[in-house]
């Protein structure tokens, strides 16, 4: 199998910007096409185990975890062919995430007023529905047999998704559904993440990689830029 080697992509007019989009894209194709051997490779390995009636926890592990690599890289791919371009990753406030279809709003405080802010699932692409990571909340306070109180709260449905209202015009709003329709990009946001009315923002799509622990690799795209000259 070919080695694969790190690019270091610089661009400082569009038709430089062009040129690295091709080269990412065929970067992403050598990327996949290692990983998916993995893949293959790992699932022999797990099927020889489970023949034999050995452990094939730990090897189960690393073959989902490579199906999700190959998924990952899939994804980046299908963002940069839509034209999607690669930005860094800035503090984005999100507004919708992509969630397995039919999955409900899931956890429970003692905190009666924690956000329950729901988080991406890590869905291959075409797949999920997006939703508002702010689910409506049920907040309650019971009182004891003791006489002190018990305060908790939790999630019951999601909530119709908020359009950041500096960003709520037709033609960004219509290129923002195109985007979440490709269902490529497992949380889109809002730059800069506070909102402010007459500050001009960028609409950001991300593509998530969980590793272990709360760690992920994060890939942030473009997908709407809006200026008023009255800023400058």
């Amino acid at each position: 199998m070919e080695e694969i080697k790190d690019l270091e992509l610089t661009a400082t007019v569009p038709a430089e910007m062009v040129a690295s989009q091709q080269q990412l894209i065929a970067w992403c194709e050598k990327k996949i096409a290692v990983c998916s051997v993995d893949i293959q490779e790992l699932g022999e390995a797990v099927e020889h185990a489970k023949k034999n009636k050995w452990k094939a926890g730990p090897l189960q592990t690393q073959h989902n975890k490579a199906i999700r690599r190959v998924q990952y890289y899939e994804k980046i791919k299908v963002a940069l062919e839509a034209g999607y371009y690669i930005v860094p990753n800035f503090p984005i406030e999100m507004f919708a995430i992509r969630k397995q279809h039919g999955r409900k709003p899931r956890g429970w405080s003692e905190n009666k007023w924690a956000s329950h802010r729901q988080s991406a699932a890590e869905l291959p692409a075409g797949q999920g529905d997006y939703k508002n990571p702010f689910p409506l909340v049920v907040r309650e306070s019971n009182q004891l047999a003791d006489g002190k109180y018990q305060h908790e709260s939790y999630p019951t449905e999601w909530d119709e998704f908020e359009f950041p209202i500096n960003m709520a015009k037709p033609q960004i709003m219509s290129i923002t559904q195109t985007a979440l329709a490709l269902k490529v990009f497992d949380r889109v946001g809002v730059m800069p993440s506070v909102r402010r009315r007459k500050e001009d923002p960028v609409i950001i799509g991300q593509i998530v990689h969980k590793q272990s622990g709360a760690s992920e690799k994060v890939v942030s795209f473009m997908i709407a830029w809006h200026l008023n000259t009255n800023v400058l």
